[in-house]
């Protein structure tokens, strides 16, 4: 049934985190945060690739850097987020062995996205109420730390998602899972659990899980569809453990700033 499977792509996350790639690969600033994270196969736990997160920034532009490294060493993938006043304006992933491009781009209207492999190319303009409040891949991330509050007192919150799956905006839904406190205390993370906000929807897609450490706000773990594609051009289904360079990232034991600029997004 293909309809589920199309739907899944809704549900990819990274940002990380989660982009524009030039011709050579992306250049890892020295002086730039950064983030790994190590990838294993959800139902087999078989390491599959690892994440090469950088993140640089400016006064008003920052940038992440990605890249897809596989078993062997090879770059099976790179991704580029633009960040600019706050709010992601680019996002472009590529995986140029299998042929395929994506990328969303923030219009004062609302949406760009595209999808191109070998054999077709597709995209729309999407036109959209409020597209400052669209979220864009890494823009997750920063949407976690604004509704940090909320979501920790067990709020469920719904906001759109831009979805090259679809090629346009989806619903999305995010909730705390974790509410006993006596856990949290113990492990340090708060786990929270993201679906397509559509009941009937939810009964066909499994959802994506994700923890953060409470006194930092920075990402641990990420269960769930991942962005990159196998040889069969099939979305792996992924485990993440993610490693930080502490002594890089600006961390706050409460409220981390936003990625994308010093000031809170209002």
């Amino acid at each position: 049934m293909k309809f589920p499977s199309l739907l899944k792509q809704s549900l990819i996350l990274h940002f990380t985190c989660l982009l524009f790639v030039a011709s050579q690969p992306a250049v890892m600033a020295q002086d730039a945060e950064r983030l790994v994270g190590k990838v294993y196969d959800a139902n087999t736990g078989a390491r599959v690739y690892t994440e090469e997160h950088s993140i640089i920034r400016s006064e008003s532009q920052s940038q992440i850097q990605t890249r897809y490294i596989d078993i062997e060493s090879n770059i099976i993938g790179e991704r580029v987020v633009n960040f600019q006043n706050g709010l992601v304006v680019s996002y472009e992933l590529e995986q140029p062995q299998l042929g395929i491009k994506e990328r969303i781009e923030r219009t004062a209207k609302g949406l760009i996205i595209e999808v191109v492999n070998e054999d077709d190319r597709r995209n729309k303009q999407v036109t959209y109420k409020n597209p400052e409040s669209i979220v864009i891949d890494a823009g997750f991330d920063d949407f976690i730390v604004r509704k940090w509050d909320d979501l920790m007192a067990g709020k469920s919150l719904k906001f759109p998602f831009a979805s090259t799956g679809q090629l346009d905006v989806v619903y999305l839904q995010l909730k705390r899972v974790d509410a006993d406190s006596r856990v949290l205390s113990q492990a340090g993370k708060a786990r929270f659990e993201m679906n397509v906000s559509n009941p009937f929807l939810r009964l066909l897609l499994d959802p994506v899980t994700i923890e953060y450490y409470v006194q930092s706000q920075v990402l641990a773990s990420y269960r769930g569809i991942s962005n990159i594609k196998n040889e069969n051009e099939e979305n792996y289904d992924v485990f993440i453990e993610f490693e930080h360079d502490r002594s890089n990232m600006q961390l706050a034991s409460r409220g981390r700033q936003p990625l994308e600029s010093k000031n809170s997004l209002p």
